[in-house]
């Protein structure tokens, strides 16, 4: 936190650690959430963010960005400040395992997206969902755990364990 703080300043930055977010929620076992492997509790603290309530939109940024440019709000907000989908059918995944010859690219990623389909009761063509940044909705975030999750007696800590792909469910 020291590092961001001297780097980024304290004017209209607000610094919060996984522990903020997590107790958001207070369905969550933070000694749970910290038992699990990095790269599934951060996934599950960044599905927690918008209980927060701090911003209607916000853009998620993972460790490994890397910006080619500047950016601005217009890149990822239309003028009416509604979010961009990024959405594709991954066709340089697929591209790239076909010509590796390495045909369980596709066919695992199909599978995966199948599966989680099939949750939701949704058929049709298989999506992706990022990459990363993108800006996400803290209303699609509520609608997902209020309408869906917790009817079923789940939240983000249960649903990206069975599932490790926050870009999947979101």
């Amino acid at each position: 936190m020291s590092l961001f703080r001297d780097t980024l300043g304290s004017d209209g930055v607000i610094f919060l650690n996984d522990e903020e977010i997590v107790t958001a929620n207070p369905t969550l076992d933070l000694n749970e959430v910290n038992a699990q492997p990095g790269g599934i509790s951060q996934q599950i603290i960044k599905s927690e963010f918008w209980r927060l309530g701090i911003s209607h939109n916000y853009l998620c940024i993972d460790s490994d960005a890397y910006f080619i440019r500047n950016f601005n709000t217009n890149d990822f907000l239309t003028p009416e400040g509604h979010p961009y989908t990024v959405m594709n059918e991954s066709l340089e995944l697929r591209l790239f395992g076909a010509l590796r010859q390495h045909s369980k690219i596709a066919r695992n990623r199909d599978a995966e997206c199948k599966a989680i389909m099939d949750i939701f009761g949704r058929i049709g063509r298989y999506y992706d969902f990022g990459p990363l940044p993108v800006v996400w909705n803290r209303l699609v975030w509520s609608d997902l755990a209020n309408k869906f999750l917790e009817p079923q007696g789940m939240n983000f800590l249960d649903a990206i364990k069975r599932f490790p792909s926050e870009m999947r469910i979101s």
